[in-house]
C-alpha cells in the first residue's frame, strides 16, 4: 500500500516536471516516466521488506529475568 502511494507521488510529480519543462530536450518520454515509475515501486517494496526483517513489529518477547535480590544461602 505504502509503495503504490510512493509510486503514484513520483509519478504525479514526474509528470507535472513535464508538462512545466520548457526545454523539449530534456522531456522525457511516457514509456522512460512508467518505467522509472517501476523502479521506484519495487525498491518501496524491497525497502519495507528489508525494514520488517530489521524491525519485526507483532514480535514481542518477554522481559529478560536476572536474579538482583540477595542470595539465600
Amino acid at each position: 500500500m505504502n509503495a503504490m502511494l510512493v509510486a503514484m507521488v513520483f509519478f504525479s510529480i514526474k509528470m507535472i516536471e513535464n508538462k512545466f519543462n520548457k526545454d523539449e530536450t530534456t522531456e522525457k518520454p511516457l514509456k522512460q516516466v512508467v518505467k522509472d515509475t517501476l523502479i521506484v515501486y519495487v525498491c518501496s517494496i524491497v525497502g519495507a521488506m528489508i525494514y520488517s526483517q530489521f524491525f519485526p513489529s507483532g514480535e514481542t518477547k518477554g522481559t529478560a529475568s536476572a536474579f538482583v535480590n540477595n542470595p539465600d544461602f
